[in-house]
């Protein structure tokens, strides 16, 4: 590991720290509250980049995570409902992942459950219609269900595989000639972080006969010139995120976008806070001429396809409403230049994933969980 990388990481765990009090709870920002999903953050960040936390969290932790999860199954009457609830399916797969570094013999027991409830066995065509789609949140929905069939896949010997078989070819068959879905003339910022979702379940099935490198070319064009990815200027940590994972995918896309995903570093390591955490943009707040002149020209030069995209989001940041960004993981919601344990967590998966394929670093070095989803290799 580089030394401005290894300096970084150092202050990230000061950061870390910082969010963890001395009730063993995890707060998303110093500033705000605790909770369920903060916890979870807390533990992704500190498994990531290899901190120790007390064993007495990590006992608090596997037991909250088990009680919630057997909650969210009794939420709705049937899995339809629960894939389509976001906040629900996204909690249950980050505790299960969590689970599989902490307990497995937890995560092994929750299968009757899980088993017992997602009644998988009657084709589903609304909600094939609804994976593909490329509308906002379908790839969640996608990975979600995806994950849920691998995970009852491997200790139900394989009893899925056939299901896995039929996700992985509707998506191959549905792809649009951008390499994700939607019915999409060009190629814009949220084809491919919602499509991203599905990437990362070929990644870890290894999917055969899947055209990364046109994926990584559409991503390409979505770039900045500091190297982000998303609509509004600054970049943001799941656009970041998704847009380096598809292009770090292979050795020939990693010589081939060498340049972008050096220029991606180096603006990263620059944002980051000065707290050691990093935040979702730096440059929405305050709405000030730099702000004017940078999103007027970060639309004006857009590529085709982007410019309603970046304008509309250029436009509505505007309004104070967004002073804050919103979500449904803490009741006190962080500023946009705030660091907090999600940005942060993606920001170094994204740092990590550049210095591997640069051969700065190993995957050795980092906490990548073996286990679908969001965090895996």
């Amino acid at each position: 590991m580089k030394e401005d990388l290894k300096d970084s990481i150092n202050s990230s765990s000061n950061f870390l720290y910082r969010c963890f009090h001395a009730d063993e709870k995890f707060s998303l920002t110093p500033r705000t509250d605790s909770s369920i999903y903060s916890n979870i953050f807390g533990f992704l960040v500190a498994n990531f980049i290899k901190v120790d936390l007390p064993n007495s969290f990590y006992m608090k932790l596997k037991n909250e995570i088990h009680q919630e999860i057997l909650k969210k199954l009794q939420l709705f009457d049937n899995y339809e409902k629960l894939l389509l609830s976001k906040k629900d399916m996204q909690y249950i797969c980050f505790g299960l992942s969590v689970l599989k570094v902490l307990d497995e013999n937890i995560l092994e027991s929750l299968v009757n459950h899980f088993d017992n409830y997602f009644s998988f066995q009657k084709h589903n065509n609304e909600l094939d219609s609804m994976m593909t789609s490329g509308r906002a949140q379908t790839g969640n929905l996608s990975m979600f269900y995806a994950i849920i069939l691998i995970y009852l896949n491997i200790y139900r010997n394989k009893k899925y595989e056939h299901l896995i078989d039929n996700w992985e070819k509707l998506h191959i068959d549905s792809m649009n000639h951008n390499g994700f879905w939607g019915d999409y003339k060009f190629m814009n910022h949220l084809q491919f972080q919602n499509g991203y979702h599905q990437y990362e379940i070929f990644s870890y099935r290894k999917t055969e006969n899947i055209n990364w490198d046109l994926a990584a070319e559409s991503v390409y064009l979505t770039s900045s010139e500091d190297g982000r990815f998303s609509p509004y200027i600054g970049g943001g940590g799941c656009f970041d995120y998704d847009a380096i994972f598809i292009l770090t995918k292979n050795k020939k896309l990693n010589e081939k976008f060498k340049e972008l995903l050096i220029r991606t570093r180096n603006s990263i390591l620059s944002d980051q806070n000065i707290d050691g955490g990093h935040c979702e943009s730096r440059h929405i707040r305050p709405v000030n001429t730099n702000y004017l002149i940078n999103g007027f020209n970060y639309w004006i030069f857009s590529p085709k396809g982007m410019k309603k995209e970046r304008l509309r989001q250029y436009i509505t940041l505007m309004r104070p409403k967004h002073n804050t960004v919103t979500t449904h993981w803490t009741k006190i919601h962080r500023y946009w230049e705030e660091s907090d344990l999600w940005d942060t967590w993606f920001r170094i998966m994204t740092l990590a994933k550049i210095d591997i394929s640069l051969g700065l670093s190993s995957e050795e070095e980092w906490g990548f969980i073996d286990f679908p989803g969001i965090g895996s290799f």
